[in-house]
C-alpha cells in the first residue's frame, strides 16, 4: 500500500471509531482570560472493555470557542488514547486565540483532533468580561465565632457560584453587621467607601460583629447578617446561638462607682490620648470586640495608646474598648480605630 492510501485509510479508521456506546465526556470550564480557556475533560468508559481512540498528531482533544479552534500546531506522530473498562479519566483542555475574546456569553466545545474534527462531549457557555453587581448573584454562610453577653462576633464568608466576576462597593466599613433577635448592633461606623471584587467560583471573607450595652438574657437567640448597602438586605440563614448562665466575670461588665475617664480624639487614626480624674495609678486595659485584652498599662495621669497590641503589632480598624480601674472604681469607654 502506498504512503497516500495508507493515509486515508488511516483518516477513514480514525472517523469509525469515535461513536463509542458507554463513553461518556463532559467539559467544564475551569478558568477564562482574553486569550486562554481552560477546561477538564471527564472521560468515562462504562463498558466491560477498555476504549482506545488513534490519532494521526500530538493532538487528541482540542477546544474550540465560538466555532474556531485552538491556535495550537500539532506534531504529526501518531498517538492513542485509551480509557480502562469500568472507569473515569480527566485531562486538561485549552483554547489559545490570537483574538481577545469579547466581553459576554461564549460557547466553547472539545473536539476529537481528527478529520472533521468530530464533537467530544456537549457543548457548554461560559461567560467573560461582565461583573455581576446584585446581591442575590451571591450564597452567603454565617459563621458564629464568639459570644458573650453584649457582643457576638463571627464571619461572613461570601460565595460566587458564577462564572462571572461579582463587584459591588459599600458606603462603609464594615460591609456588613451581625443583627441579633432583629436589632441593630450599638456601633459607629466608619465612613469609607470600600469595594469587594470576587472572582468567578470564588469567596470572600468578612468579620461581622455586634454589641449591645444592654447584655442580652439567658437563652437562645437568633443572629442574622445584614449587608451594608442599598436596603440594607439580610442574606444567609438565620444562626442560633445560646447565652448560657455564668459565673465568670464579664472584664466588659462594670458594676462598681465609676471614675471619670476622657479618650480623643475619638474616632482616631494613630494614637489616642486617654485620661482619668484620679490622682492615684489606674490600671488603663484595652479590649477587642471579642472580648480579648489588646494592651494594658498601670497609668498615673493619662495613656497615650498608639492602635497596638503588646507585641507591637497594629491593631485592626474597629471598635475596642477601655477599662479603667482604680480601686474599687472602674469605668468602660467605647473608642473607635479608623
Amino acid at each position: 500500500m502506498n504512503k497516500l492510501a495508507f493515509s486515508i485509510a488511516v483518516l477513514v479508521t480514525f472517523f469509525m471509531v469515535i461513536p463509542i456506546f458507554g463513553v461518556t465526556i463532559q467539559l467544564e470550564i475551569i478558568d477564562v482570560s482574553s486569550s486562554t480557556v481552560n477546561g477538564s475533560l471527564t472521560i468515562t468508559n462504562n463498558a466491560n472493555t477498555p476504549v482506545t481512540w488513534d490519532f494521526p498528531s500530538s493532538g487528541q482533544f482540542d477546544l474550540w470557542v465560538d466555532g474556531t479552534g485552538s491556535a495550537v500546531c500539532y506534531f504529526d506522530i501518531l498517538t492513542s488514547f485509551t480509557v480502562p473498562a469500568n472507569s473515569t479519566i480527566v485531562i486538561g483542555v485549552s483554547h489559545i486565540s490570537f483574538t481577545p475574546l469579547g466581553s459576554g456569553e461564549h460557547t466553547a466545545q472539545a473536539r476529537f483532533v481528527l478529520s472533521n474534527s468530530p464533537p467530544a462531549g456537549a457543548p457548554v457557555t461560559f461567560q467573560y468580561g461582565t461583573t455581576l453587581n446584585d446581591v442575590n448573584d451571591l450564597s452567603y454562610d454565617l459563621g458564629i465565632s464568639s459570644v458573650n453577653v453584649q457582643y457576638v462576633t463571627g464571619i461572613l464568608t461570601m460565595h460566587n457560584n458564577n462564572d462571572a466576576q461579582w463587584q459591588m462597593g459599600f458606603p462603609n466599613l464594615p460591609v456588613a453587621e451581625i443583627r441579633v433577635d432583629g436589632n441593630r448592633p450599638e456601633v459607629f461606623y466608619i465612613p469609607m467607601s470600600y469595594a469587594i471584587t470576587i472572582d468567578p467560583w470564588g469567596t470572600h471573607t468578612e468579620d461581622v460583629e455586634y454589641y449591645t450595652s444592654t447584655p442580652l438574657a439567658v437563652g437562645s437567640h437568633v443572629a442574622q447578617v445584614h449587608l451594608l448597602c442599598n436596603g440594607e438586605p439580610a442574606v444567609g440563614n438565620p444562626v442560633t446561638f445560646n447565652i448560657a448562665p455564668s459565673a465568670t466575670a464579664d472584664p466588659l461588665q462594670v458594676d462598681s462607682p465609676q471614675l471619670k475617664l476622657t479618650a480623643s480624639p475619638n474616632p482616631f487614626r494613630e494614637c489616642i490620648k486617654i485620661a482619668s480624674d484620679s490622682q492615684k495609678p489606674v490600671s488603663i486595659t484595652i479590649y477587642n470586640l471579642k472580648g480579648q485584652s489588646v494592651t494594658q498599662a498601670i497609668v498615673t495621669s493619662e495613656y497615650v495608646w498608639d492602635g497596638k497590641d503588646t507585641k507591637g503589632i497594629a491593631c485592626n480598624s474597629g471598635i475596642y474598648f477601655v477599662k479603667a480601674v482604680q480601686g474599687n472604681k472602674s469605668t468602660l469607654q467605647k473608642v473607635v480605630k479608623l
